[in-house]
């Protein structure tokens, strides 16, 4: 928003799929800001039910939603896979005399009116202020483990860790894209903080570490694993998960310690990143889950 503000937008456009965390993080943040958010979202019909959750937010927060239907197989996560859905938008802002700023998904790609990786500086900071609270508490971090969608968060992690704790494994739960794709992203957005930073440093293919095995049957779609985590989770802990992202995520991480990934000595953190609102537009298939 400050990047928005300095170059005097009064509008911010971005885009993301109908339960997007990123959509209703920034039309919260340009309500506080002051200024107007549309939000594109991109809507396939094999994504999760778009009634309430994250969505029912957006409008809360006064953002403007334009729902775009698109293909099942159709990529969302660079500028130039949704260039056609989302520029006639601008052009429409920019006719109406508003001064829209085009943020890109995730907010850490330097595309559309962006020039540096915001997004991954702050969960670079988010690491350094990990490792300081573990040293603080004496405690030994071995492995980070959050979910991986349109990359930021992985890329500030395994940049800061690299600095900071170069021996920390940070590993992202993709819930967007397959491994490749992914980890070509993490490790451009990454080097590309290293620069803006200016830090001499380089991201080694070993650094990246994306898991892929929860994308199937598809983004948001939900399985009787992750009910069965979400479930767990609430009843053991009261910690609540939900079905697009830190559910995924949870059923990752319990992968990794079955496989032996994460050996029984390890200490592992778990990076809930939000997303509880998308819990509710699958009330139904949950309730339907908890009294089979």
């Amino acid at each position: 928003m400050a990047d928005a503000l300095a170059s005097n937008a009064d509008t911010v456009v971005t885009w993301g799929g109908t339960q997007s965390n990123w959509c209703l993080q920034t039309a919260a943040a340009a309500a506080r800001a002051g200024i107007r958010a549309v939000l594109v979202l991109l809507a396939k019909s094999d994504a999760p039910a778009r009634e309430g959750g994250n969505e029912l937010l957006d409008h809360l927060c006064g953002a403007t939603v334009r729902v775009l239907e698109v293909e099942p197989d159709r990529g969302f996560l660079n500028l130039a896979d949704i260039a056609d859905l989302v520029m006639p938008i601008m052009d429409e802002e920019t006719t109406t005399g508003r001064r829209p700023y085009l943020a890109p998904i995730g907010g850490s790609v330097t595309e559309g009116s962006m020039t540096e990786p915001l997004g991954a500086m702050g969960y670079a900071n988010a690491l350094v202020e990990l490792v300081e609270q573990m040293a603080s508490r004496d405690l030994r971090i071995d492995t980070v483990v959050h979910v991986s969608g349109s990359a930021g968060t992985q890329a500030g992690l395994v940049a800061a860790a690299k600095v900071v704790a170069p021996d920390l494994r940070i590993v992202g739960i993709s819930v967007a894209s397959d491994r490749e794709t992914l980890g070509a992203k993490v490790r451009a957005i990454a080097e590309d903080l290293f620069e803006t930073l200016t830090i001499d440093a380089r991201i080694e293919d070993d650094d990246v570490i994306v898991i892929d095995q929860c994308l199937d049957p598809g983004y948001g779609i939900l399985t009787p694993e992750v009910s069965r985590a979400i479930a767990d989770l609430a009843q053991s802990h009261g910690v609540v998960l939900d079905p697009v992202y830190t559910g995924k995520d949870w059923v990752g991480l319990l992968d990794l310690m079955e496989t032996g990934f994460i050996s029984d000595n390890e200490n592992a953190v778990f990076i809930h990143t939000g997303g509880t609102p998308a819990l509710f537009p699958y009330q139904s298939e949950l309730e339907d889950f908890l009294h089979d």
